[in-house]
């Protein structure tokens, strides 16, 4: 698969490989992701998909190939360091801070404009409380777009699935991430909130930032992902709209006995 395919690739991956032991979790991978786009990565249970997250997001050190993330080479480097870069994850459950309100894991989601260094609370504690200010007003902004503004005060442990996803996809928004890489955001979720899902990602990308999409849910990729990525035992396989990977000849060898072919 030609690199030459994506236009301003925000993430490439190149000839990634990641083996546990004896069993080859990714093999020679390579794909790369357009910047500013929606791209969806699918592919059977055991493809390597999570995996191939797992080391584009630092969590894991590939054994050999290329990660580059706008232009930086990022293979190895541990997941602060890359999510400083601009390029962050979810996971398959929500991740939220249960004993803490919704406005408050909000308010921990904000960019730390310099904030981070202690010594300004001392020397500069006006303008400190006034960039909290401003981070309460876009934490109230974000709390209703994305249909949680009247849950704010409420414990973040005591929300459903659904609203737990949507208060990780607001935290993205108010984090400003370049790319965000969503694994599998349907997972946990009812699926009559397919729509207010879609809704939300797309809510994300209209901000700017790049996502890339795993999911089991064909259709929900279908709806979202102008480009698709199919992954199998642990390789790129194919690329392109879903229509064209219905015609596919790998893919659907890949799929046979595990979704439908209609896939």
């Amino acid at each position: 698969m030609s690199q030459a395919e994506i236009p301003d690739p925000i993430l490439e991956v190149v000839h990634v490989s990641k083996s546990y032991g004896g069993v080859q979790a990714v093999k020679e991978c390579t794909f790369g992701v357009a910047r500013g786009s929606v791209t969806g990565l699918i592919g059977p249970n055991g493809a390597g998909k999570s995996t191939l997250i797992n080391l584009a997001s630092g969590f894991v050190k590939p054994d050999s190939g290329t990660i580059r993330f706008d232009g930086a080479d990022i293979q190895g480097k541990p997941m602060h360091q890359v999510s400083r870069l601009g390029l962050m994850r979810t996971f398959q459950s929500p991740r939220e801070w249960p004993g803490l309100t919704v406005m408050e894991n909000m308010l921990l989601a904000s960019p730390p404009r310099g904030r981070d260094a202690l010594w300004r609370a001392y020397l500069q504690p006006g303008k400190l409380r006034q960039a909290e200010d401003v981070d309460r007003v876009r934490a109230r902004e974000l709390l209703r777009d994305f249909n949680l503004y009247d849950l704010r005060d409420e414990l973040a442990g005591n929300l459903s699935g659904g609203q737990k996803r949507l208060l990780e996809f607001a935290r993205i928004a108010f984090a400003q991430p370049q790319m965000v890489l969503l694994d599998e955001p349907q997972s946990g979720v009812n699926p009559v909130l397919a729509d207010r899902m879609i809704e939300a990602i797309l809510r994300l990308n209209a901000d700017g930032i790049t996502v890339l999409l795993i999911e089991h849910n064909l259709p929900f990729v279908e709806r979202l992902c102008p480009r698709v990525v199919v992954m199998a035992l642990g390789t790129s396989i194919a690329a392109g709209s879903m229509d064209e990977l219905r015609a596919d000849a790998d893919v659907l060898d890949a799929y046979l006995g595990q979704v439908p072919v209609s896939v």
